[in-house]
């Protein structure tokens, strides 16, 4: 190959790979920021500054390896709760700083004065009494003094210098105004704070009071603030003056004009704190070289715990650890023991879970139950409380309620990966998390009643028994500490499957998911919307209900989810109910009113009913899940009958079969797909005359093989060996239904008939052209009768294989 032809080659293989990885980027670009966020809100979870190297040890286990010696001397640091509880008492004693100004008291003292001045003024001028009554409104408005109109009175008839009206009165207005000044003065001189102690932090009694260059400590109490500044005002005016209208004017002056003139200085206090906070020794003692730290065979205890700590972190020291490499390499780690546990988790999802991977909302819901999990184990560490008090159990029971019990359990082994490494790589967390996520899969496994919240109660307590009883005895623990510890578990028990059960309806509603309970609503057959079906259209409702058991067998018989089989089937022909008249499984006979129609208007007709039925299941509020139904149980099926007399009747003009052809979608799941079998086969079941259960399986075979082969599964899940599964369990669900008239294989013996094996394969012939005659008519939405001749040649295999072999006919079919 030439130069150019592979540099050709290159570049050709080079962009398709490019265009390949930008597709897949941009396709779950949502669900790798969803994870992103995921791995690093866990890596906040995770605890820090805590050693891995001794994690195995544990308080109160035993020392069951060689004695551990110190091998040079380091200090012994204080754990962070008590590192912590030392800086606080350290801010706690920090009192408060305050700042006396005395440019304040000279600035209120020459308000004072400048405002009496100008009540003196006023009510010795030559002016009406009015006029002075006005004026001193405004001054003792634009100074902020809120008092009475008899106290302006009381200035203007009592402080005259030339006629005093009130003969009896003791003072001037000079003397009033030195009074008021003596008062001013003598609160000032003490102090008046401008925040009460009581709402520092703490209520101290005592202050920092700074005045210049000098600091002294003082009692809070012997100040006034502006709580109680009022009341020392009353009390020293009191002192001063005998007259009540005196007094209360003296009052509402100096309560207007007195103001703090002793500050709080937070930059100032705050600097005292840090200053001794920064003073708090990070260690509490030392260990010497040499220095046995723990024994073999000795009880583990919080000393140990905190010696071996502070070990671990100054070998990480002393080996160049500082800095910034001090605080990444652990970090480093845990973000590669959280990556890989999400790793497991993503790759199972990509390889089994296709449907959840493509899904944000469920990727998201999967992620959310984990974290619910994690975030209360790092609440339960945080206030160091007992392991066995981690909800473990909610992950793998939401994630078996709503998807599988394979998908929980491999979330199940990643949260039992994540809560180890929040423990301190513990094997006995991780054993708990796998122990108790088993047994609470297997308590949700089938939810069929609302009894289950009382078993999977059962089922949790039993392995919170068994899985801590195990533990505990590895450890040799006290009969005490298990009792304790099993109170714990079984708590946990009772509480986690109610819990649970609540999340779930939250989830339920939050993430648009359904069920198995609510499932188990929608089957109960009084539902106002099924009764409109039995009411309207009974054939079509008596047909959902057979298909409801065909399903539910066939999708048990493969591990579907059967109850969403049967509910599924429920509703799937409920746009019937609108023109029942139209569907062969109505009609008692009489004129067919397709007769009066073109092929194309009753194709319109009956292919309308599936848009009718979304219609009625979103006014009813029906889940996204057993919607699907409607659509996905016809597929993109020919209507063969109508397709047919449409070619009769256009005299070689070209039809187009897409117009006689269901919209689709083909099935998605492996449910829908069971319902679109198990509708043919209920449909074409009721033509059988003389069913057998040779005739009843080759009928079976018939119908799934022709879905097969015309693609109608290729979008569906099910497999062929599944395929093969279904087709045994409608065969026997078809033999129950038939058994008060069926022929079984062994029964012309019993009668004395001989029968030759040639005529009976004959038979088998005849009776399946009969068979894909009529039901390609029936189940085709014909609009005539079919005929009945077992002479007449059977259509082209590939034109019956896109018939309709579900929906109903206008008119019965006569085998």
């Amino acid at each position: 190959m030439s130069d150019h032809k592979l540099g050709k080659a290159l570049s050709h293989t080079t962009s398709k790979y490019g265009q390949r990885v930008q597709l897949l980027y941009s396709g779950y670009l949502p669900q790798f920021l969803i994870v992103f966020a995921f791995i690093l809100l866990i890596l906040f979870l995770f605890p820090r500054g805590k050693s891995f190297e001794f994690s195995d040890l544990k308080v109160g286990e035993i020392n069951i390896g060689e004695p551990i010696v110190a091998p040079f001397t380091f200090s012994i640091n204080k754990s962070q709760e008590e590192y912590n509880q030392d800086k606080e008492n350290a801010r706690i004693n920090v009192l408060p700083y305050f700042t006396r100004s005395d440019t304040v008291l000279e600035s209120i003292e020459n308000q004072l004065k400048s405002l009496l001045k100008s009540i003196d003024i006023i009510i010795n001028s030559e002016i009406p009494d009015s006029t002075k009554h006005f004026q001193l409104v405004d001054l003792f408005s634009n100074n902020h003094i809120n008092t009475s109109i008899e106290i302006f009175d009381f200035f203007i008839s009592q402080f005259k210098h030339k006629k005093n009206v009130k003969k009896e009165m003791t003072i001037t207005f000079s003397q009033f105004t030195d009074k008021l000044l003596i008062v001013l003065r003598d609160i000032a001189a003490v102090g008046v704070l401008n925040i009460a102690p009581e709402e520092l932090p703490n209520n101290p009694a005592q202050i920092v009071l700074k005045k210049g260059s000098e600091v002294e400590i003082v009692q809070a109490g012997v100040y006034k603030n502006t709580k109680n500044l009022n009341d020392e005002i009353l009390t020293k005016l009191k002192i001063q003056f005998t007259d009540e209208v005196m007094y209360h004017a003296g009052y509402d002056i100096l309560h207007a004009i007195i103001r703090p003139n002793i500050f709080y200085d937070s930059k100032e206090t705050e600097k005292k704190i840090r200053q001794a906070i920064a003073r708090v020794p990070r260690a509490k003692g030392t260990v010497l070289e040499k220095e046995k730290i723990i024994g073999s065979n000795e009880r583990i205890t919080d000393e140990h715990i905190q010696k071996l700590t502070s070990l671990a972190e100054e070998k990480a020291r002393r080996e160049g650890e500082v800095s910034n490499w001090a605080f990444l390499r652990p970090m480093t780690g845990k973000l590669i023991v959280i990556s890989v546990a999400v790793f497991f988790l993503l790759t199972y999802l990509m390889l089994s879970e296709r449907k959840i991977m493509n899904s944000t909302k469920a990727l998201l819901m999967v992620l959310i139950s984990i974290l619910l999990v994690v975030f209360s184990a790092y609440q339960i560490g945080k206030f160091s409380l007992s392991e066995y008090l981690i909800p473990i159990a909610i992950t793998p029971m939401l994630l078996t309620i709503f998807f599988n019990p394979s998908l929980a359990f491999m979330g199940t082994v990643t949260l039992a990966v994540l809560l180890g490494g929040m423990q301190g790589n513990a094997f006995t967390t991780a054993f708990l998390t796998l122990s108790v996520g088993s047994m609470s899969i297997l308590s949700v496994k089938k939810v069929r009643s609302r009894s289950w919240l009382f078993k999977s109660i059962l089922w949790l307590t039993t392995g919170y028994i068994v899985a801590i009883s195990g533990l505990e005895l590895l450890r040799y623990s006290s009969f005490e500490t298990l009792s304790q510890d099993l109170l714990i578990g079984m708590i946990n028990g009772f509480l986690i499957p109610i819990l649970t059960y609540g999340l779930s309806v939250i989830f339920e509603y939050l993430f648009e998911m359904t069920t198995d309970a609510t499932l188990l609503e929608l089957s109960d057959l009084n539902k106002p919307v099924l009764r409109k079906l039995a009411l309207r259209a009974p054939g079509s409702y008596h047909h959902s209900i057979m298909v409801g058991s065909l399903a539910e067998a066939a999708a048990e018989s493969i591990g579907a989810n059967s109850l969403l089989a049967r509910v599924g089937s429920y509703y799937h022909d409920i746009g019937k109910m609108d023109k029942p008249e139209y569907f062969v499984e109505n009609q008692k006979g009489g004129r067919n009113p397709h007769e009066k129609l073109s092929p194309n208007m009753s194709v319109l007709i009956l292919v309308s009913h599936v848009k009718r039925g979304l219609e009625i299941a979103q006014e009813q509020g029906l889940p996204k899940e057993i919607q699907a139904f409607i659509p996905e149980h016809h597929g993109t099926n020919l209507v063969t009958y109508f397709y047919n007399k449409a070619l009769e009747k256009s005299e070689n003009k070209e039809i187009n079969k897409i117009d006689f052809r269901y919209p689709g979608p083909k099935p998605q799941t492996k449910e829908t797909g069971i319902v679109m079998l198990a509708d043919a086969v209920e449909a074409a079941s009721r033509t059988l005359k003389e069913p057998s259960v040779s005739r009843l399986r080759n009928l079976v075979n018939n119908i799934i093989d022709e879905r097969f082969n015309n693609s109608e599964l290729d979008e569906s899940p099910l497999t062929l060996r599944e395929l093969n599964q279904i087709k045994e369990a409608f065969v026997q669900i078809l033999t129950g239904i038939f058994h008060g008239r069926i022929e079984y294989p062994d029964q012309d013996k019993k009668l004395g008939i001989a029968q030759s094996v040639k005529s009976d394969k004959i038979e088998k012939k005849v009776e399946l052209q009969k068979i894909r005659k009529t039901t390609s008519i029936e189940n085709g939405d014909s609009a005539t009768k079919p005929v009945s001749s077992d002479s007449e040649p059977i259509q082209d295999k590939k034109e019956s294989n896109d018939t309709d072999l579900y929906s109903s006919t206008p008119e019965k079919a006569k085998p």
